[in-house]
């Protein structure tokens, strides 16, 4: 007879025992989304991300003046790097996001204006 490395106990057991230890359910609070509400003055250009990944490099910084298809930073996404174009000419005003930060596809990454 071969030896196993699982557990052959039956499972009702296992799961009696899980529940008595407090093993079978894992509970955790739910980090509250923060509802932050930004605005743009109405001539700003604001840049999203094309894709969700994390900011691998910004290429740009605030007040620098910029063209159009210019790039001003690059994503990392599932091992590739995307960059982020300038959609026209504009004065960067915010950086919204640093090198390292999460972001998700349609997020606001850069502000031009």
């Amino acid at each position: 007879m071969s030896s196993s490395k699982h557990d052959k106990t039956p499972l009702q057991p296992r799961l009696a025992n899980w529940h008595a230890n407090g093993q079978f359910h894992f509970d955790s609070e739910e980090a509250d989304a923060v509802d932050v509400q930004v605005t743009w003055d109405e001539d700003a250009i604001v840049i999203d991300s094309p894709v969700s990944g994390s900011v691998w490099k910004m290429e740009v910084s605030e007040g620098q003046t910029v063209q159009a298809g210019q790039v001003l930073a690059i994503l990392e996404s599932m091992k590739m790097e995307i960059p982020i174009y300038a959609t026209e000419k504009g004065v960067v005003t915010d950086l919204l996001l640093t090198e390292g930060s999460r972001v998700s596809a349609g997020q606001a990454v850069v502000v031009l204006k």
